[in-house]
């Protein structure tokens, strides 16, 4: 198997999960089918000739990566900018000589690991943010009825009262 592969393999599976994460499987399945596509369309052009820098292919996979990502509403594209930015920083490396395939498959991994790591914190966060959210507004709600309840007693305490005769035999006092 090429490196090549490898990398692009790991990309998209790291787009993936972080897709995974965030909506239903079938949802996943196409997304997934996509970027296979988008890949295998890039790796072909490479082949042919139609690429030819290691740049210019990884462009062509960068730029499809965006797009389903954008289509498929993820969202942290920031993430995904960050993934391709350095995808191409590192085949930038390759064509001109500074480093092997080998060793840039290695530290895309590396930045793929930091970027899951990051997704499952911002995830987590906003379950967390969520959870407030609900006990706060289920604060409010309490206090609203609370407010309410209030005002209920308020008004029937303006409400007028009918007039109380007390009428006094001896000692003792009798009202109606």
């Amino acid at each position: 198997m090429n490196i090549r592969n490898i990398v692009a393999g790991f990309i998209g599976l790291f787009l993936l999960v972080g897709c995974a994460q965030m909506m239903a499987q079938q949802r996943v399945k196409e997304i997934q089918t996509k970027f296979l596509a988008a890949r295998d369309v890039c790796k072909q052009r490479y082949e042919q000739g139609t690429y030819k820098t290691y740049t210019e292919r990884t462009k062509c996979l960068n730029d499809s990566a965006l797009q389903i990502a954008v289509e498929a509403e993820y969202p942290y594209l920031d993430l995904v900018v960050l993934g391709n930015a350095y995808r191409a920083s590192l085949a930038k490396r390759i064509d001109d000589g500074f480093t092997n395939e080998t060793d840039a498959s290695l530290l895309q991994a590396q930045l793929g690991t930091l970027i899951a790591q990051e997704e499952q914190k911002r995830n987590a966060l906003a379950i967390q943010v969520r959870s407030e959210q609900q006990r706060a507004q289920a604060a409010s709600v309490y206090s609203v009825g609370s407010i309410l309840q209030g005002m209920a007693v308020y008004q029937q305490s303006l409400q007028p009262r009918m007039p109380v005769t007390c009428i006094q035999t001896g000692n003792i006092v009798t009202c109606n």
